[in-house]
């Protein structure tokens, strides 16, 4: 079933305002909706959350990680110069 987009564009916003805020945090689906979004859209359901985690996972923006379990976690994308989200310095010298 297809949400508003419109919904889905804002709460999309909302994760990148969090992650941008916290470029450490990483949390599964429920956990992004109740403690990323809950304050702004309390009314959020996991199908909305879901569809703006695979928007901004399919344009680069978050990762997804999937546990020995299944479960997935979600977290900022690292930037393609550095592999770990770092800061990249400037060329070192041999």
């Amino acid at each position: 079933m297809t949400t508003d987009t419109g919904q889905v564009r804002e709460i999309a916003k909302i994760i990148e305002r969090y992650v941008t805020e916290h470029p450490r945090a990483a949390d599964t689906v429920e956990g992004i909706r109740s403690w990323w979004i809950a304050r702004e859209e309390p009314d959020a359901s996991l199908e909305v959350v879901q569809q703006a985690l695979d928007r901004l996972t399919q344009s680069g923006r978050l990762s997804r990680t999937t546990l020995p379990d299944g479960t997935a976690i979600y977290a900022r994308a690292a930037p393609p110069d550095t592999p770990d989200g770092a800061a990249a310095g400037p060329p070192r010298r041999p």
